[in-house]
């Protein structure tokens, strides 16, 4: 208790005042990852980022951007006999200004794929049946947004203007652009198994890991497999598309002792979902 009273004080200054949030204070919510039903399975965490700040009496309890944390509940991959997948998310808890974790109700978020229906003129010719095709995955793309309740009231800390702030994005020293699209096909059940990525002006590195991805840090940084002489990265495929988005993303990769000297970079590519 000494050490948690100890840290406290390193975050925040000034005398603190209790605010309470309501039970059933309504939070929107924005998926920080896709998720597939062919890809996630059952007990996979979540991130979600809060949308925009939450204020009682003038004063922000929830930050936009604060963290709020979910898991995969239900998990079913579309089948070949034409049943669409299935996902059903929810959502745990969410960070509040002064680090405490608010509960929030566990109303389920989910997504059914498209069930394929039966082809009057094609038969399966293994059963003799009418032939569907597989029910397509699905799909919930990061960037949506949701709204979720909190459980029960909860008191929390506010330090006048020092409250709980995410990591604000680096700083780069370096910005590229990659020209040619990356055409994704989230559905796809056996996707390539990685992504070559040429980042140019760079010829030697020893280690490369993306850090952040369209102003969100990531949980954990995706790893790299460098192409020594190529100034070529290699990504596992999921791993660095289920935070992509359709459309324009930035990635923030950490390139350590590169020889051009330029210790974090800016990727700046766009994504074509299909």
């Amino acid at each position: 208790m000494f050490i948690i009273f100890l840290l406290s004080l390193s975050f925040f200054e000034g005398t603190g005042q209790k605010v309470l949030i309501p039970g059933g204070t309504i939070i929107e919510i924005e998926l920080g990852e896709n998720v597939n039903s062919s890809h996630n399975n059952t007990g996979d965490q979540i991130t979600f980022l809060v949308h925009s700040d939450i204020k009682i009496d003038g004063k922000t309890v929830i930050a936009k951007g604060a963290i709020a944390k979910g898991k995969v509940k239900r998990v079913r991959e579309g089948d070949a006999g034409g049943t669409g997948g299935e996902l059903n998310l929810i959502v745990k808890n969410v960070i509040a200004c002064d680090g405490s974790l608010v509960k929030t109700v566990w109303d389920p978020i989910t997504a059914e794929g498209k069930t394929k229906k039966a082809n009057a003129f094609l038969t399966n010719t293994l059963t003799g049946g009418l032939a569907k095709g597989k029910g397509e995955e699905a799909i919930l793309f990061s960037g949506e947004i949701f709204e979720i309740e909190t459980r029960t009231d909860s008191f929390i800390e506010v330090y006048g203007a020092k409250t709980h702030h995410l990591n604000a994005q680096p700083k780069v020293e370096h910005e590229v652009s990659i020209k040619k699209p990356f055409k994704v096909n989230l559905s796809s059940k056996q996707p390539p198994q990685e992504v070559v990525v040429k980042i140019p002006k760079l010829k030697t590195m020893t280690m490369v890991s993306v850090l952040w991805m369209n102003g969100y840090q990531l949980p954990s940084p995706i790893a790299t497999r460098v192409l020594y002489g190529k100034g070529k990265v290699s990504f596992g495929w999921w791993d660095f598309f289920k935070y992509t988005r359709n459309g324009e993303n930035v990635a923030i990769i950490k390139i350590h002792n590169s020889a051009s000297g330029k210790d974090l970079i800016q990727m700046n590519f766009y994504c074509q979902f299909k």
